[in-house]
């Protein structure tokens, strides 16, 4: 009789085990799927975030550009204004030398 008693209560500590075994086994798949899932969620952040930048990227390329092409043009007319100032001033000098001349 007590040999039973003692089968039944291995027999329940073998079941309470099994069970304590299989919570965690659950647990820990648990907690894998979790960090699975917040992994593909970081990777689809980062995902977006970089398409976010290669836009910003592009835009700002082409800003420059515009900038760039702003910046020759200005730079160009100046130049055309420089050049206009130095033959009117060659003129005019020329214009001095041949008033000059012709006293």
């Amino acid at each position: 009789m007590i040999e039973e008693e003692i089968k039944k209560i291995r027999d329940a500590e073998s079941r309470a085990l099994q069970r304590i075994q299989e919570a965690e086994r659950i647990s820990k798949e648990v907690v894998e799927e979790g960090k699975r899932k917040i992994m593909e969620e970081i990777e689809e952040r980062r995902k977006k975030l970089v398409e976010e930048i290669e836009k910003w990227k592009r835009s700002a390329d082409a800003d420059g550009k515009l900038q760039g092409e702003k910046i020759l043009e200005e730079y160009r007319e100046k130049v055309k204004k420089i050049e206009k100032i130095g033959e009117d001033r060659i003129k005019e000098v020329a214009q001095e030398i041949i008033t000059e001349i012709f006293r």
